[in-house]
Parts: C-alpha cells; sequence; structure tokens
C-alpha cells in the first residue's frame, strides 16, 4: 500500500442554480398624438409619432462560485531510519475544485411604447407601436473553485542505509473546477400597440445564454526533498 498525502476533493456537484429572477423592463413612452388643430398662422400641422422601442430587460444573477480543493498541509516530514525492504511509493495529490453554479435567468425585455392616435384622418394618420425590447442577457455562471496545492513533502534519511532509489513520489495536481454554465436569457417584451388601437409591434427577441463563469485554476506543487 502506498503512503498518501493528500487534499480532500470539493464536491464535484456544483451549487444549485441561481433561482433570483430578474423582473422586467417598463414599458416605454407612448409616442404623441397627431395634431390637426387651429388655423392660418398658428395651424398645428403634426403627425403622430411612433411609439418608443422597449428597453432590453436586466442581466440575470451571477452564480454561486465554486468552493477550493483542500491542500496537503504545510510541510510533511517523513523520517526514515530502518532500511527498506521494499519500495516506498508516495502519493501526492491536491484536491479538485467544485464547479461553478449555473447563473440566473435574465430579465423579460420591455415592453414598446404605444403608437400615437392619428389627427384627421389619412393626412397625420395614426403611428405604430414601439418594439419589444430584446431579453435580458442570463446571468454569468460561478467560477469553478481552485484546485488545492501540494505542499513541500521532506524526506528525511536519519540511517546510513537507507537505499533512496527504493523511494518512488508521485504527483497527481489539484484541478480546478469547470466553470459554472450561463443562465437562460429573458424573454422578449411584448410590441406596442399602434395608435387608435391598430395591432401590436414585433416581439423582442429572448436574451443571450453566452455567459459562462471562469475556469478554476489548478493547484500549485512543490517538489520533494531529500536531507540526508
Amino acid at each position: 500500500m502506498p503512503l498518501e498525502y493528500h487534499g480532500q476533493d470539493a464536491s464535484q456537484l456544483p451549487p444549485a442554480p441561481v433561482t433570483t429572477t430578474q423582473g422586467p423592463r417598463g414599458k416605454a413612452a407612448r409616442g404623441t398624438d397627431g395634431n390637426d388643430s387651429g388655423a392660418l398662422w398658428w395651424d398645428h400641422d403634426d403627425d403622430a409619432t411612433p411609439g418608443s422601442n422597449g428597453g432590453q430587460g436586466f442581466t440575470g444573477a451571477v452564480g454561486t462560485d465554486g468552493k477550493n480543493g483542500g491542500s496537503t498541509p504545510p510541510l510533511f516530514k517523513l523520517t526514515l531510519t530502518q532500511p527498506l525492504k521494499t519500495q516506498l511509493v508516495i502519493d501526492c495529490s491536491g484536491g479538485d475544485g467544485q464547479p461553478g453554479g449555473q447563473g440566473g435567468t435574465g430579465g423579460d425585455g420591455g415592453e414598446g411604447g404605444d403608437g400615437g392616435n392619428s389627427a384627421d384622418g389619412d393626412e397625420h394618420p395614426a403611428a405604430s407601436g414601439g418594439l419589444g425590447g430584446e431579453g435580458g442577457r442570463g446571468g454569468q455562471g460561478g467560477k469553478g473553485g481552485d484546485g488545492g496545492g501540494i505542499h513541500q513533502l521532506q524526506i528525511v534519511v536519519a540511517g546510513a542505509s537507507v537505499d533512496i532509489n527504493l523511494i518512488s513520489v508521485n504527483y497527481k495536481q489539484g484541478l480546478g473546477g469547470s466553470a459554472g454554465l450561463s443562465g437562460e436569457g429573458g424573454n422578449g417584451g411584448i410590441g406596442g400597440a399602434a395608435g387608435d388601437g391598430g395591432g401590436r409591434s414585433p416581439t423582442g427577441s429572448s436574451g443571450p445564454s453566452d455567459n459562462p463563469g471562469a475556469n478554476g485554476a489548478d493547484g500549485p506543487i512543490e517538489e520533494f526533498t531529500f536531507v540526508l
């Protein structure tokens, strides 16, 4: 059986996804109505204006970071006073980091503003509603936990008859956890209604889901040393 010098692995299951949901953007501003009032020098001749486009939804909440893997103790000293009869194998490993958690869902895009109403029929027709806003970007995934380090191993050979060629030291680096997944993008906002009770403009597109976290760093390794 080898002599084990290990740091503890963090859980290899990611933290629970973020469930906080961002609220939607508010409705965009309404367009102005057409105006054909007055006469002569103060006559109005204003077209109705479209509603404003809806705003993009809010970005989702950031996912939970993974926990770091465990490191070995700061200094492990092994003292050999008797001759070795067989191969002495020492396995050294840092603990692996936990994956990051998934980010939260982005908020819904804002509703487009309604268009202004007509004035005097065909001369100043009703204006269209604003486009629905794009859904919010999915929240960034949590960072993966860092891998645990392997600290110095010191082998003290106190007996002259110890054959150091029978000593084998194996290393396994603590691996960083993988990046958390991006949250889902929010839904697109509905389009605003045209003036005079007309139909709605198109709904906005869903938000992007392209916001992963960062991978955790692999753990450091300190080489073993002999003290003769």
